[in-house]
């Protein structure tokens, strides 16, 4: 049986959320800028807790480094697609 692994769409959706649910928020609910290298490491160890603890993942085929490089990676596209990181000054950001 082959397994479906989601569209780019989805997957970039999913880190938006992981951004979001870390994000530091003001107390009129807009996003505000935080310690994003703390945030992404949340997001990082969310990421390869998914990978290792999906019941399909085979530990004994896929080296823990290459699993970080994934997370790294997918790290670099939510920085580029998802905008997760505020600059000081912007108004807005993971929309």
């Amino acid at each position: 049986m082959i397994k479906e692994f989601p569209d780019s769409e989805a997957i970039i959706q999913r880190l938006n959320k992981m951004f979001v649910n870390v994000a530091d928020v003001r107390d009129d609910g807009k996003l505000c800028v935080g310690n994003g290298d703390a945030q992404l490491k949340l997001i990082e160890n969310e990421i390869y807790n998914m990978i290792v603890n999906d019941a399909s993942f085979q530990a004994d085929e896929v080296p823990e480094e290459i699993i970080n490089q994934f997370c790294v990676a997918l790290i670099a596209v939510a920085v580029a697609k998802c905008r997760v990181l505020l600059r000081p000054g912007d108004d807005d950001a993971a929309a």
